[in-house]
């Protein structure tokens, strides 16, 4: 059972997130596809829309979490990759601007907020699945597995970006080439769905409903009980959707403004998120052996440290050294925080508290920095990176500085009742 467990929410990660980041690595093809002969202009609107799935991201990890908390864990988690497939899916078949004018704009952002609605239910869904199925001693590494997966999966699809920008022609790609992966994604995540048909319950839900004790509104009480862990856990998100965001930033950012081929920016984003996935269960495991409070402040403080020097790599086009700058500190954000998430919350808002933590960390760390970080740099304004590395690093310290470590401890709500959670964090 545990071996399909991790299987299959890893696969589903993988999934997911490859469905989520192409909109992101193919932004300049969307850009010429659904904003024709809008130069820069262009470009921003299609980081804008990306933003809009990670803007949606919150109210999907609410809704899901609500009835995840209130019915079932499985469900839900069936139900998020099945939205995404045909989200993912309307995008590959959406007709251009040039056949239904700016209703494909329109519908490329309506599609978008749905993928964002689905990934916001389901990394939050898969955490909560496996840390309630398996023993304290493997929480970290097995969520950072799912985490590592979901980084695989922008991995896969770099890889797509590269093959496809290596095998086309510019005219190609913005004709019919675009389309591939988005269809591509979509089935393979059909394919997902299937393959979580017959999953059990979590032990520790089944005992939340065995004793009558389902939250009535979960977001209510989540915010009643355990209002100060909720602000640690967005804290604890932010530098690892930072990162990830920087990274797959780069294919558009480095094309447009450092004039780097394409195609050699995806080789660089490929190899660095494949590294990052490798990292990040390295030290999910590290984090069962030594806990993940310390790690955290750790990588935080690693990150305020090479800031500086990363941001001037990245601005002159030296691209690798900023990879080898903040490779380290990116993995163990990313291979820490959602075990640690997870262990501040009790059983019946367990999955509504990643939910918020996570979607609106994403959201305000991760999703929207594109956006902002093309719109200061057509203002003169280049420092956007350094920004986001100072401040994400020093709520990430600060965060797990606050932090109760409970990385050795059953998450069953009767050994850690929301008082204690409520006074420590």
């Amino acid at each position: 059972m545990l071996y399909r467990l991790v299987l299959i929410t890893c696969l589903g990660a993988v999934l997911e997130f490859l469905d989520f980041a192409i909109v992101m690595l193919f932004a300049s093809e969307l850009s010429e596809v659904f904003l024709p002969n809008s130069g820069n202009t262009g470009l921003l609107w299609i980081f804008a829309i990306y933003s809009m799935g990670s803007l949606s991201r919150p109210f999907g990890g609410i809704l899901f979490s609500h009835f995840g908390d209130r019915v079932g864990r499985k469900q839900l988690f069936r139900l998020s990759i099945i939205m995404m497939s045909m989200a993912t899916l309307g995008i590959g078949l959406l007709p251009d601007y040039a056949t239904i004018g700016s209703m494909a704009t329109i519908l490329l952002a309506c599609l978008r907020t749905l993928q964002g609605l689905s990934v916001g239910g389901e990394l939050p869904g898969a955490i909560v699945f496996s840390a309630e199925h398996v023993s304290p001693r493997y929480r970290g590494v097995l969520t950072a597995a799912i985490v590592a997966s979901a980084i695989l999966g922008l991995v896969i699809a770099s890889f797509m970006g590269v093959t496809l920008h290596r095998y086309l022609t510019q005219d190609q790609l913005n004709s019919w080439g675009w389309r591939i992966p988005f269809i591509a994604g979509s089935l393979l995540g059909i394919l997902g769905y299937f393959l979580r048909r017959g999953l059990i319950e979590t032990p520790l839900f089944t005992a939340v409903l065995d004793k009558s004790a389902v939250a009535r509104i979960p977001v209510i009480e989540l915010f009643r009980s355990h209002g100060r862990a909720v602000f640690i856990g967005i804290g604890l998100t932010s530098s690892a959707a930072a990162m990830v965001s920087l990274y797959m930033l780069l294919p558009p950012y480095a094309s447009r403004h450092l004039d780097f081929p394409v195609e050699d920016v995806f080789v660089f984003t490929t190899t660095a998120l494949l590294l990052l996935s490798l990292l990040t269960l390295f030290c999910g495991w590290l984090s069962d052996q030594v806990g993940r409070k310390r790690l955290l402040i750790i990588g935080g403080t690693i990150l305020l440290m090479v800031a500086h020097p990363a941001s001037e790599a990245m601005k002159t086009g030296s691209l690798w050294t900023m990879l080898l700058l903040t490779l380290i500190p990116a993995a163990i954000a990313n291979g820490c925080y959602v075990s640690s998430v997870s262990e501040l919350f009790s059983t019946p808002v367990r999955y509504t508290g990643l939910a918020v933590c996570i979607n609106l960390g994403v959201c305000v760390f991760g999703g929207c920095v594109p956006y902002i970080i093309e719109l200061l740099n057509q203002s003169g304004y280049n420092s956007g990176p350094l920004l986001l590395m100072l401040v994400t690093g020093l709520i990430t310290v600060v965060s797990s500085s606050v932090m109760v470590s409970r990385h050795r401890r059953s998450l069953d709500s009767s050994q850690q009742p929301s008082a204690d959670i409520k006074l420590a964090g």
